[in-house]
């Protein structure tokens, strides 16, 4: 953008030049994207979950909470590259594999 202090306009055309460089178009692969909003759990769970997987990345996300990542998260859950295809109709719940 090469500005310091960005217009939310500006934010909201770089992310969307962002997607479509990164994401199939819509209109011709339906897609569920690939930005996740990364968990925020307590303190605690982070901790249990640090405790069995010391490379899990943690944040602070607040007193008592702790933020996780969901990149982490989904590649530790075999689900990285894991792709399904909807059918071409944007009204229909059925799955095609």
């Amino acid at each position: 953008m090469g500005t310091t202090q960005p217009t939310p306009q500006q934010v909201a055309d770089a992310v969307r030049r962002l997607r479509r460089r990164k994401l199939p178009d819509p209109a011709v692969i339906g897609n569920a994207g690939s930005f996740f909003k990364n968990p925020v759990v307590d303190a605690t769970l982070a901790t249990r979950l640090r405790d069995t997987h010391p490379d899990a990345p943690v944040y602070p996300a607040g007193e008592g909470q702790r933020k996780l990542s969901a990149a982490w998260l989904i590649e530790r859950c075999g689900w990285r590259g894991h792709r399904r295809v909807m059918p071409a109709s944007p009204r229909s719940t059925r799955w095609c594999s």
